[in-house]
């Protein structure tokens, strides 16, 4: 007994020792660098510092860090010895704001729905008092009428008060379930906050006086990412295109970014940059032809079908990301397979996105859920059902039983063990800056913004000069980062033969030093929104080529020429000839540049079928495809004629269609 009274006294004499030389301390965050995936967190401080040995923990730190990308720098006289992570379960932090007002009004409704509960218990047992008591006999076993009548009555006044208690009961009820679902939506948007642990930072250094450090801390942190998104306007073809560069912001990381100098990298961090290694290719027969580059597979050899193209009609794919219980999870990250294309679900778990061409695998994340790949459709039907994660529940106290005691409130979050571990290769990368072009000046919220683009030797950051606050709501925030205006060339295409209507595209040459990554955009025209278009960097030309649909103010069509359609036969053989004429209207107050695509039909039996083209009105005859060019300048007001004329000589006997 005196033993373990020894022991137990020594150790809590050196827990006392220990205690008295640790000193907690707390920081700030100074800097975000925010990753296509994740985000890297820089943190300042100071530290007075004894001299000898000490200890000190850096506390109300994110559950959700990567321990292994832990990097500590110190300015001042002393030694840094060595630094560990763990989590912290016993200090919480305070439930607050709209979570505490959500939760508070959770258990004033718990409670209203026990008590409702208790009511009812109570209408059934009385109930079923009466029913076992209903046999009344009297002496004799008869009952004089005016008895058995104040009896029944009894019986009949207590029933009906009972039912319409249960009535009313039955529709409080409702109401109350109704009013905590609403409520358990609201937590379910708010989940990131639900975690209430926190992990600390634990650093032994040496200095041989008495000194005060500077110190930052920097770490990698999950649940956090950013995609971008465009604006690309046009107000009238003599003036440039004005591109307006966006990010989409959104971060559960558990901490708030307050007042901080935001980066945008589009460097993956979890990213191996070791140099992948060569195997032996081996050549075998194949049942399939082989095709190099699946983008220009579908391809058609007319010289309008121009690359790196941005329809204004893209593929949309939009649905439901929802749990195993079919209820919706607010604020998921959606991202498209090997694209920086993102979007964030709402509050009732909606989502819609667009897919660049051959993408259709989306990555779906959110706190608490295991990550999920699944292929999508171009329908609004898609929906994404997520697994909680086998991680334990950590989640905000409620008073489930009425008892005025906290009860865990039932939703998965997912915690971090003493050693967080997060998805891939997890060491820190330090990049080497470059000089870049001057600061650009941006709009958010009427405020301007000075953007320095920094291109690395591997990455390209975009530093935001005033600092910023992104909550950890899980919710999108959009941050305008660069406004420009580009110069583009304008011009208008038709195919009459197929849809008679012109076609605007605006084509931007070296639009490679803009710094773009694939997003979605959104396409104005003359102050018109006129669709969502995909802008797609990974084909390498050096022009930008963007549909901005159809100007009704530029009128198309195309008419056979009746008096010159004829048919003559001569011999054996028959003659049919056409005429085609193609009318151009320009309403607009200025001038345009047209290009006017139409064809020739070509003989696949030379020696049978002879085509001879006699009047092409100045086009440029493409005598492997029998494509018809016209490139023409079309003042305000003015209508342009054009002409193809062509004839087929061809055997009697045989029927072609040659129009």
């Amino acid at each position: 007994m005196t033993r373990l009274f020894f022991t137990t006294l020594l150790s809590f004499s050196l827990f006392l020792s220990y205690a008295d030389d640790l000193k907690s301390v707390n920081s700030q965050i100074s800097k975000v660098t925010v990753f296509l995936n994740g985000a890297q967190v820089t943190r300042d401080f100071d530290a007075s510092l004894k001299s000898g040995t000490s200890t000190i923990k850096i506390v109300g730190l994110t559950p959700y860090l990567d321990a292994k990308t832990l990097q500590l720098k110190g300015d001042g006289d002393f030694t840094i010895l060595s630094i560990r992570h763990q989590m912290n379960y016993i200090d919480e932090k305070e439930v607050e704001g709209d979570l505490k007002e959500i939760s508070d009004s959770m258990n004033f409704y718990q409670r209203a729905y026990k008590q409702v509960e208790i009511e009812l218990n109570s209408l059934s047992h009385s109930e079923s008092f009466l029913q076992s008591n209903r046999n009344v006999k009297g002496n004799n076993n008869n009952l004089d009428a005016a008895t058995l009548k104040g009896v029944h009555q009894y019986y009949y006044n207590e029933l009906l008060t009972i039912n319409r208690k249960r009535n009313d009961l039955n529709y409080q009820k409702a109401g109350i379930s109704a009013a905590m679902s609403r409520f358990r939506k609201q937590l379910n948007a708010l989940n990131s906050k639900l975690t209430k642990n926190t992990s600390e930072v634990l650093v032994e250094l040496q200095a041989d006086n008495v000194t005060v450090g500077k110190f930052q801390l920097s770490y990698l942190v999950n649940h956090a990412s950013w995609y971008p998104s465009y604006d690309i306007r046009v107000g009238t073809i003599n003036e440039p295109l004005k591109l307006v560069y966006k990010a989409n912001v959104q971060q559960n990381t558990g901490e708030d970014w307050d007042n901080v100098k935001l980066t945008f990298s589009n460097a993956n961090p979890y990213q191996s940059g070791d140099l992948p290694i060569l195997k032996p290719y081996y050549l075998n027969y194949v049942s399939g032809g082989y095709n190099r580059n699946p983008y220009k597979a579908n391809a058609s050899q007319n010289s309008y079908n121009l690359n790196n193209y941005i329809s204004s009609n893209v593929t949309q794919a939009s649905g439901r990301v929802v749990d195993q219980n079919s209820q919706p999870i607010a604020y998921a990250t959606i991202k498209v397979q090997g694209t920086s294309v993102g979007t964030v679900t709402d509050e009732s778990g909606n989502f819609s996105i667009s897919l660049p061409q051959g993408k259709n695998q989306l990555f779906v994340s959110n706190i608490g859920y295991s990550d999920k790949w699944q292929a999508v459709s171009a329908s609004s039907g898609n929906v994404i059902v997520l697994n909680s994660s086998q991680a334990s529940v950590n989640a905000i106290a409620l008073d489930e039983d009425g008892d005025g005691v906290g009860d865990f409130y039932d939703l998965q979050m997912e915690t971090s063990s003493p050693e967080v571990m997060v998805r891939g290769i997890t060491a820190s990368k330090s990049y080497n800056r470059l000089s870049f072009t001057a600061p650009r000046k941006a709009k958010y919220e009427a405020k301007a913004i000075t953007v320095m683009p920094m291109e690395n030797q591997t990455t390209l950051e975009l530093s935001l000069e005033i600092p910023f606050t992104i909550k950890s709501t899980g919710k999108q925030k959009i941050v305008s980062i660069n406004e420009v205006d580009v110069p583009a060339y304008y011009e208008y295409r038709t195919v009459p033969k197929l849809e008679q209507a012109a076609f605007l595209i605006a084509r931007v040459a070296d639009w490679g030093e803009y710094n773009l990554l694939e997003g979605e955009a959104n396409l104005y025209f003359e102050n018109t929104y006129i669709g969502k278009s995909i802008l797609d960097v990974r084909f390498l030309t050096d022009t930008l080529n963007i549909s901005l649909g159809r100007d009704k103010n530029v009128l198309v069509s195309r008419q056979k020429v009746k008096s010159q359609t004829s048919r003559v036969l001569i011999g054996k053989d028959k003659i049919e000839k056409r005429q085609f004429e193609i009318k151009v209207r320009n309403n607009k107050s200025q001038p345009i540049n047209l290009i006017v695509y139409d064809q020739v039909p070509l003989s696949q039996r030379p020696k049978d079928i002879i085509v001879d083209l006699k009047d092409k009105s100045g086009a440029n005859h493409d005598l492997r495809t029998g494509e018809l060019k016209w490139d023409v300048r079309i003042n305000a007001y003015e209508t342009k004629e054009l002409s193809m004329k062509y004839q087929v000589k061809f055997p009697q006997n045989q029927q072609i269609n040659i129009e």
